[in-house]
Parts: structure tokens; C-alpha cells; sequence
């Protein structure tokens, strides 16, 4: 069984990252946007141009589209 995570955003920053049920951050600050997870994968707008990545629950791109 695969960690549940859950996006959470940053003011401070104005990055979002990714937490286990615990609240401590998986994925570090640094998607401009991020989605729930999905199957085992999340849809995360990155900071290179206007793409989306999805993401494992590693923070490892899988794939991207425009």
C-alpha cells in the first residue's frame, strides 16, 4: 500500500508541495499547482513554462502535457 498524500499550499513561499496524513512534507515546495492524487499519480503544474506534470508519489515526473 502506497503513503496517502495530500497537496498543501504555502503562503510564504506560494509553492505547493505534498504531505502524508501525518502533515509532514513527501514532496517539497515547488509546483506553481498541484492536484490530489489519483491512481498513484498527480497533476502538477511545474515552474518550466505552461506545462503539466504528472507526478509519482516520489515527486518524480512521470509524463508532462501542454
Amino acid at each position: 500500500m502506497t503513503e496517502e498524500l495530500s497537496p498543501l499550499y504555502d503562503g510564504k513561499t506560494g509553492k505547493w508541495g505534498y504531505v502524508n496524513i501525518e502533515g509532514k512534507y513527501v514532496i517539497e515546495l515547488q509546483f506553481d499547482e498541484a492536484f490530489p492524487f489519483s491512481e498513484g499519480l498527480a497533476r502538477a503544474k511545474v515552474k518550466i513554462g505552461d506545462k503539466y506534470f504528472y507526478i509519482n508519489n516520489e515527486g518524480q515526473i512521470v509524463y508532462g502535457y501542454e
